[in-house]
């Protein structure tokens, strides 16, 4: 279908999440054998067979995913929904009409539209229940988002429904049910139906599926089966009990307060490990004696479903300086779920050995592909590790306290600052059992993701930094399509990671062995991208955060080379093997190496953002929405401070050239309706005071409190994002917004 006719659809929309609806969709008659897409076409039950080709569907494809996410990027995603469902019904059959219907439901759901985005799973469901994206199949993904919107939509039926039918789907695709009955015990957990819950639970870790999930509802059954006496109601009241504790030495109360199901053992800025409290307790119980424990339980870090209490002075030999207790959200209140450590001390190592295992070295080749970052430029990030941290800790030992702290302040002031290093490839217990670990031959512990990194970010030139790693934009490290988008968890979800895994290719029928791993993204509906869709190298994939089984603020990446197998089951049974084949180096990266011993190393990133300004036009014809050009140019104009007073876009409809000219009055107003309605009254005395001065104050918007005033952006941009950086409410993040202001030119006199 031409993009001429998507617009047609698109401008007789007012509702455009169900411009198209899915139920009005009927067949394209069948083509003629003389069609020439109708030779190789699959009819949509298996995807896409090796004969496929079609160039003109393809480049389609490739225009249709960048449409989307500029759309996305900008807030205006439903733009593009009925264009998606105006293509999926013209051509049913084609590989990417399912792609597009699976879009135009994200979309929907991302934006609060549960309804029509039900209207299309259920479609979706109906007409291509056997459609597969490089051998895995959609359906499940799509009867999960159906369960999600259910619960947003405050529907138990419907979740339980659609959590039932992905069991009796998964049941006939390949028998791994665990994530249905473990969706049916959430279910009933929220609604308080403890016996229901439990059943669920105990079905969910019996039955095959991922290893994570199965242990996860063992642990929930668990939980259930207690009284959890050790649950509070608030986080701080249960962080005051907890420092109380440490500062009394009392052995029983910690005891009392540990999570008996969920406890982790972690390290700061990678991931955590269920373990037991009786194999952590008596280790922070036996450093607690020759230790004085000072913290402050008001000031906790962390969000969402997870909060993080620092406790400094420890002098112990497992728990030395500062010391994490993760305090995580349980059915009732909060729990104690775990200890985080900065040091990697021998005694602290011989620890992780006890609750892990020993992994077993390995050697692999580096990339046959150039990568780039897989975050934003020009953020610098540490690669994972403890060597260097663990150094810095001895000679604080030695040299004494002073002297470790002006080491640290000394090597900490570099563009990624320096703390504590996460995983780290061949390092000991660098396969972290949540994340495709595998017991190896002869009982040793290796891993799928053996070469994986944490990257994280520290506060620069401090001899305590705190964790800068968040919301720094995680971005595609090449082009290729990507294979599974996981963004409904909230920020902080202490269950579920926001992932990204995306295969490295050149074009739709032309693959490579390398898929992109990116773990712990911020959510929900907080991603750009969803399966099927093809990403440039710069691509936005989300935002870095502390999803999932992990220990603060941090990115896990990996390349995985679907030639690399051997060990490697699929994701079922008692092991969990990755579907792309083993994990590779991911190095050279932006052209920096990274072997064994390079842990620590703050690694520099090229990796620019893809700037949707060359999308733009491509937005504005298939979505048919003229003011997408104009709301694109001033989104990603070259001054990110400076509004501009007029805004002219021409752009090409493949049918003729022409100009789109905005009335500077009606898109301001446009802009300030994209806005929350904290911010619209700055955006609309920003609107006015730029086309005042621009001499089209007749049509300036007026309805702004009078008492409302903020600096003049246009004359003085610096002083104007000073004071913006002053509105932060983090101190964190206000002091590098502030750094960044600072960095700006002066101001004219």
């Amino acid at each position: 279908m031409g993009p001429g006719r998507r617009a047609d659809c698109a401008r007789g929309c007012s509702k455009p999440c169900g411009c198209v609806q899915p139920h009005q969709v009927r067949p394209t008659p069948a083509a003629t054998p003389s069609s020439p897409r109708s030779v190789h076409r699959s009819p949509g039950k298996t995807g896409l067979r090796p004969d496929w080709y079609d160039a003109d569907a393809e480049a389609e494809w490739m225009d249709m995913s960048k449409a989307v996410y500029a759309a996305r990027m900008m807030g205006v995603g439903d733009w593009m929904t009925p264009a998606l469902l105006a293509a999926a019904r013209q051509e049913p059959d084609t590989p990417f009409a399912p792609l597009y219907s699976l879009w135009a439901m994200d979309t929907c759901a991302a934006q609060g539209k549960h309804h029509e985005a039900l209207s299309i799973a259920a479609h979706w469901e109906k007409q291509w229940p056997g459609y597969r994206l490089r051998g895995a199949s959609l359906l499940p993904v799509v009867l999960e988002s159906a369960a999600t919107m259910h619960h947003h939509l405050g529907d138990s039926n419907g979740e339980a429904a659609a959590w039932s039918q992905l069991i009796r789907a998964q049941s006939k695709l390949d028998g791994e049910t665990a994530q249905g009955w473990y969706g049916l015990g959430r279910l009933a957990q929220r609604e308080k139906r403890w016996t229901e819950a439990l059943g669920y639970f105990r079905k969910a870790s019996r039955s095959p599926g991922p290893r994570e999930v199965r242990e996860l509802a063992e642990r929930n059954a668990r939980r259930l089966s207690t009284s959890m006496g050790w649950v509070r109601e608030d986080p701080v009241e249960l962080a005051i009990e907890l420092l109380g504790a440490l500062r009394r030495k009392d052995d029983l109360a910690l005891d009392r307060l540990a999570s008996q199901s969920h406890f982790t053992l972690g390290q700061v800025g990678s991931e955590s490990q269920f373990t037991e409290p009786a194999v952590v307790l008596p280790k922070l119980l036996a450093d607690l004696r020759c230790s004085t424990i000072w913290g402050n339980p008001e000031n906790l870090k962390g969000q969402g479903g997870k909060r993080y209490l620092l406790t400094e002075g420890w002098t112990g030999n497992v728990f030395r300086g500062r010391t994490w207790l993760r305090l995580s959200r349980a059915p009732g209140g909060w729990e104690w779920s775990g200890v985080g450590t900065e040091a990697r001390l021998p005694a602290t190592q011989a620890l992780f050995h006890e609750v892990i295992g020993d992994s077993v070295p390995l050697s692999n080749h580096p990339l046959e592909v150039e990568i780039k970052a897989p975050w934003a430029a020009p953020f610098s990030m540490q690669a994972g590790g403890n060597s260097w941290f663990l150094a810095l800790v001895v000679g604080g030992i030695i040299g004494g306290q002073f002297i470790g702290d002006i080491i640290r302040i000394a090597i900490g002031d570099r563009d990624c600052g320096f703390g504590p290093g996460g995983f780290y490839y061949n390092l000991t217990n660098s396969g972290a059992e949540g994340h495709h670990f595998s017991p190896g031959p002869d009982n040793n512990s290796w891993s799928d993701d053996q070469y994986a990194i944490d990257f994280s970010r520290w506060e620069r030139a401090s001899a305590n930094p705190l964790n800068f790693a968040r919301n720094i934009p995680v971005v595609a490290c090449a082009q290729g399509v990507v294979l599974v988008s996981v963004n409904g968890n909230p920020a902080g979800d202490c269950d579920h990671a926001n992932k990204v895994e995306h295969r490295l290719i050149g074009s739709w029928s032309e693959d490579t062995p390398y898929t992109a791993v990116y773990l712990h993204l911020d959510g929900p509906s907080r991603m750009a991208v969803s399966a099927g869709m093809w990403v440039n190298q710069g691509f936005v994939l989300g935002l870095i955060d502390d999803t999932g089984n992990s220990f603060h603020d941090h990115l896990h990446f990996e390349m995985h080379d679907t030639r690399l197998r051997e060990g490697t089951t699929g994701r079922r049974g008692n092991r969990w093997g990755s579907p792309y084949g083993h994990s590779v180096r991911p190095t050279p990266m932006d052209g920096q190496t990274l072997n064994d011993g390079d842990d620590g190393r703050c690694i520099e990133s090229t990796n620019v953002i893809t700037n949707p300004l060359s999308y733009c036009r491509l937005l504005a014809t298939i979505s048919g929405q003229p003011a997408a050009a104009a709301l694109c140019a001033y989104r990603y104009r070259d001054d990110p401070v400076v509004p501009r007073s007029d805004v002219t876009v021409s752009f090409d409809e493949r049918t003729d050239d022409r100009s789109v000219s905005i009335d500077p009055a009606a898109f301001c107003h446009l802009i300030a309706q994209r806005v929350s309605l904290d911010s619209r009254a700055e955006v609309l005395r920003i609107c006015r005071e730029m086309l005042a001065r621009g001499g089209a104050s007749s049509h300036a918007p007026n309805d702004v409190p009078s008492a409302y005033s903020v600096p003049n952006p246009r004359l003085r941009p610096k002083a104007y994002c000073l004071w913006r950086a002053s509105q932060e409410p983090d101190p964190i993040l206000r002091r590098e917004y502030v750094r960044f202001c600072n960095s700006m030119p002066d101001d004219p006199a």
